[in-house]
């Protein structure tokens, strides 16, 4: 596949951050314990091939920074995108659309990574941009609207790109 984009918008919590092991206590505090299986893998490779990547996530920029070191991943991003610092949050468009002001960028050129449809993946088709929905949570799940790219596995990312 030719390379389309050039800047990727990641979703942290349950599409990096995985709080759904941090709330049954099995989190220890390293990648592999905070990190959502494959983010690892999947954040190096998309680095390793020259994509920009940045975070844009909802809440304040002081909790989700120190969620995003904790991981261990903060190196390979350019820009933390919170919703305190655009001033709405996703799933409005303009959260999209400042974004992609922030770091230069086109919504042709960016795809948007994330968990669930009404908060990631409904203001980024607003915003033009296309998205990849990580239907981690439910298998059958059938997107109400079109979404570039549905998949189960983070790792499914690289087949893709």
């Amino acid at each position: 596949m030719k390379k389309k984009y050039t800047d990727i918008f990641f979703d942290l919590d349950n599409t990096l951050y995985d709080t759904s092991r941090l709330a049954t206590g099995s989190a220890a505090g390293s990648c592999t314990d905070v990190c959502v299986p494959g983010a690892e893998l999947v954040v190096t490779y998309l680095k390793q091939h020259g994509y920009r990547l940045h975070v844009c996530t909802n809440g304040q920029k002081i909790e989700q920074g120190a969620k995003l070191r904790e991981t261990g991943l903060a190196e390979h991003f350019k820009t933390l995108i919170t919703s305190e610092v655009i001033g709405v949050e996703k799933p409005d468009c303009h959260f999209f659309v400042e974004a992609l002001k922030m770091v230069d960028s086109h919504a042709a050129e960016t795809l948007v990574i994330g968990d669930n449809f009404d908060t990631d993946m409904l203001g980024a088709i607003r915003a033009g941009i296309d998205c990849m929905l990580f239907n981690r949570w439910q298998h059958d799940f059938v997107p109400p609207e079109p979404v570039t790219y549905v998949i189960q596995e983070l790792t499914d990312v690289i087949r893709l790109l």
